[in-house]
């Protein structure tokens, strides 16, 4: 299910105005300089462009569709196909005024200028959107379903199944102590013919939390603890202290959430562990950058390894010193590459003692090479 992005244009800035959009659009295809979640966009997501500025009517002026995201550049990286707009500066497709509340909700100024439509709020949205007839007419034409169009299938993170490791990850993980929440299906996971119905739900929202949207947070942060607690019964006792894969400055700089923080201080609080804000990622890097750069997994780990920086917290060198273990947590797991590669600096950090780490998890990927033999025949 596609989601909405809200992307705001302030006018001073170039003198970007609603005006200007036949002349900065090529054949109908306009192009942004996304900064903020842009991993998380993908094609089919619906952008609503709202243009904030002394010159212009405040409101959204233009709705379009994704077409294509390039996340190895930081200008014109995302294009779109715009499926209606307004050229006139003083009449957007939806005014703020009259609508002041649903662009309230809409959080028009967080800290980057890109921001998705919370899950509440499409419906909202979608409303104030199909009283424009020719615009759902263009998004029938090219079989775009907005947002709220359509009644979620009802469910919650409480009606999905926890992972279990005793019949559902492969071998090597399940020697190796994996704690995982959830499966997550890949983008690219064509052998899945079979999904269970919550897959999708649980995919949708997993998505929505790495974009921005917290409304999830508690009923994960839940989920995941009680996994821990399930594969450890005194975690208290066992673990010293709670580290999470760290969100790159570049995103960072950009307005990007933390999540796996927010997530970490939350199970942590839950399990009666200190959290520990130790680990800084310098620049930017990610397994998908380099992948859409067609770098080697190799060049990734070196490049990460030297970005990775281990500060010795206070929580952190005490459960070491305490020969109690580390919780690792990450929130998606695929092949281990990164929290292998993170596992490895914390060591390195404390090169006279025996560091104990645990990997825990959100989300595992749906990869045959993490699923048990029987899990991957029944899903497909």
């Amino acid at each position: 299910m596609e989601n909405y992005f809200l992307y705001r244009v302030d006018t001073g800035y170039d003198g970007f105005l609603p005006s200007r959009i036949p002349e900065r659009s090529d054949r109908g295809v306009l192009g942004y300089n996304w900064a903020c979640y842009l991993e998380s966009l993908e094609p089919g997501d619906i952008v609503l462009t709202y243009f904030k500025g002394t010159e212009c009517r405040p409101g959204i002026y233009a709705v379009g569709v994704v077409r294509h995201v390039d996340v190895t550049t930081r200008r014109m990286n995302v294009t779109v196909r715009l499926l209606r707009y307004s050229a006139d500066n003083r009449a957007p497709l939806l005014p703020v005024r009259g609508n002041e509340t649903l662009f309230q909700r809409l959080r028009t100024r967080p800290r980057g200028s890109e921001v998705i439509v919370p899950e509440t709020r499409e419906p909202d949205i979608y409303r104030a959107l199909s009283a424009d007839n020719r615009l759902l007419a263009e998004a029938a034409k090219r079989n775009v379903i907005l947002p709220g169009a359509k009644p979620y299938a009802v469910g919650t993170v409480a009606d999905v199944p926890l992972v279990d490791p005793a019949s559902d990850l492969a071998d090597p993980l399940r020697r190796a102590g994996l704690v995982a929440g959830f499966w997550v299906r890949p983008q690219q996971a064509s052998w899945i013919t079979a999904p269970p119905q919550w897959l999708h739900f649980i995919t949708r929202a997993f998505g929505r939390f790495k974009a921005g949207d917290a409304l999830r947070l508690d009923e994960l942060a839940n989920a995941l603890a009680r996994q821990v607690r399930n594969a450890v019964p005194n975690p208290k006792q066992v673990f010293g202290v709670i580290v999470g894969v760290p969100l790159s400055e570049s995103k960072r700089q950009a307005g990007e959430a933390d999540r796996v923080a927010e997530l970490g201080e939350q199970v942590a609080a839950l399990l009666g562990v200190p959290y520990s804000d130790a680990l800084r990622l310098d620049g930017a890097i990610s397994r998908r950058l380099y992948k859409n750069k067609g770098k080697t997994t190799e060049e990734f780990k070196a490049d990460y390894r030297a970005a990775l920086k281990v500060m010795r917290t206070t929580a952190l060198s005490e459960c070491v010193r305490s020969g109690r273990t580390v919780l690792l947590l990450d929130d998606v797991y695929t092949d281990g590459v990164t929290t292998g590669i993170v596992a490895e600096a914390l060591r390195e950090a404390f090169p006279s003692m025996a560091v104990d780490i645990r990997i825990a998890t959100l989300m595992i990927n749906a990869k045959k090479r993490n699923m048990d033999e029987d899990l991957v025949e029944s899903w497909s």
